[in-house]
C-alpha cells in the first residue's frame, strides 16, 4: 500500500459531509486530472468504518450507466442475492 500524506482538510470535509447525512446522500467530487481525487476517496474509505457504495461512471451510454449504477445499488442493498446482468432500475430517481 502506498503512503498517503496530507489532505487533512479534504478528509475532514468528507467527514463533515458524512456526519450531516440523513439517510443516504450523494456528492460529486471533481477537479483537475491527476491531482489525487480517487486516492483521496479510497484513503477516506479505508480509514473510516462507513457503509458505502463506490461507483465510478465511465464514457458510455446513459442506459449502460444507469444499469451499472442500479446493479451496484441493488447488490449493496441485497448482498445475499445475485444481481441479474440485465437488472436495472427504470430511472435514476428510483436507483
Amino acid at each position: 500500500m502506498s503512503q498517503f500524506f496530507g489532505r487533512t482538510r479534504e478528509l475532514d470535509k468528507l467527514d463533515r459531509l458524512f456526519a450531516r447525512q440523513q439517510g443516504g446522500q450523494m456528492f460529486v467530487l471533481y477537479g483537475r486530472r491527476r491531482v489525487g481525487k480517487t486516492e483521496l476517496l479510497n484513503q477516506w474509505l479505508r480509514t473510516r468504518n462507513h457503509e458505502h457504495i463506490y461507483w465510478t461512471a465511465d464514457r458510455t451510454s446513459a442506459t449502460s450507466l444507469l444499469r451499472s449504477f442500479s446493479q451496484k445499488v441493488y447488490a449493496f442493498e441485497n448482498p445475499e442475492v445475485a444481481v441479474a446482468p440485465d437488472f436495472t432500475y427504470q430511472t435514476w430517481e428510483l436507483a
